[in-house]
């Protein structure tokens, strides 16, 4: 996937699109693309990073600790957002329920480009205070949300070759160190 085509993908995210072209630039370079094999924990108490995530394909499933399901994640939603705005670890498991691809957005650009920006936080903090209510209401004993699992896609003939990642993207939920940034040419002093 090219910085372009990510870029088109994020301005399309309904949270993401008041943010400036320059954040939006920011995420897109700052950010890595995550290819996610179905049950593989992304995050959760003790568990993955202290970044905001972006579904953008298939699904994330949200799991208390003890086991009911909360939430089927899909395309265009977020997820990770509640302990990034309440400075707390994370309460719930995010994982893959099927074979997903998920943006990461880096723990500074959340705040440094997110937060800020007032549509964006009023957005988030509705977000996250409503995936509050359910997970205390079933904490006090009401039932889980009645939801269905998403279905598996069909297979494909020919599945690329693990070789085929394009720059940028991480399979199964790896961890790479992002590219250093170009050095400077060196510059000579002339007498």
């Amino acid at each position: 996937m090219t910085e372009h085509e990510l870029l088109n993908i994020l301005a399309n995210v309904k949270l993401l699109r008041p943010l400036t072209y320059p954040a939006l630039r920011r995420l897109a370079a700052l950010g890595r693309i995550l290819k996610v094999k179905k049950d593989f924990i992304i995050i959760g108490p003790e568990i993955g990073s202290i970044n905001a995530y972006v579904v953008l394909e298939g699904s994330i499933a949200v799991v208390m600790p003890w086991g009911p399901v909360l939430a089927y994640l899909g395309p265009g939603e977020l997820f990770g957002e509640m302990a990034l705005i309440a400075g707390i670890e994370r309460t719930a498991y995010c994982k893959a329920a099927i074979d997903s691809v998920v943006f990461e957005i880096p723990f500074n650009c959340f705040h440094a480009d997110m937060l800020p920006n007032p549509v964006v936080r009023a957005a988030i903090e509705d977000l996250s205070f409503a995936r509050h209510e359910v997970q205390q209401a079933i904490r006090e004993g009401g039932a889980p949300p009645e939801l269905t699992p998403p279905e598996e896609p069909a297979p494909v003939a020919e599945a690329p070759a693990e070789d085929d990642a394009s720059p940028g993207e991480v399979s199964a939920g790896a961890v790479l160190p992002k590219p250093e940034a170009p050095k400077p040419p060196p510059v000579y002093a002339t007498a």
